[in-house]
């Protein structure tokens, strides 16, 4: 089961989406497709898939059928066994914000100094 928030690597940033949804709607398919996301973890480091999806839309008045790309955010772990990788992303991070030494505090806390310092993507 995916607990958000949802945490992306953005290859060099931290992005924090408030639900899978939002961060399937806010991510671009082809970012994904051309592998811009370096990893994405639940809350409690439970690796994410990310991925894409196609799913077919009704335009111009609903006459015209298209397909559209979206980002697919979907669960790879049942068990959060990337917790280390997530909080050494998360450390990193804060670190570059100039937040002194945050070696000692568990996940939770540093999603929660994410949180506070940059706030949610979506």
């Amino acid at each position: 089961m995916i607990r958000p928030p949802i945490i992306v690597d953005a290859r060099g940033d931290v992005l924090l989406f408030r639900s899978v949804e939002r961060a399937e709607a806010y991510l671009e398919a082809v970012d994904v497709r051309n592998d811009e996301y370096a990893a994405a973890y639940d809350s409690e480091g439970r690796r994410l898939e990310l991925g894409t999806k196609v799913v077919e839309r009704r335009v111009f008045l609903g006459l015209i059928r298209t397909k559209i790309d979206f980002a697919d955010v979907r669960e790879a772990d049942d068990e959060a066994s990337h917790a280390a990788e997530l909080e050494q992303l998360l450390r990193t991070h804060l670190l570059k914000q100039g937040v002194d030494d945050p070696s000692h505090h568990s996940v939770s806390e540093l999603v929660a100094m994410v949180i506070d310092r940059q706030g949610f993507a979506a």
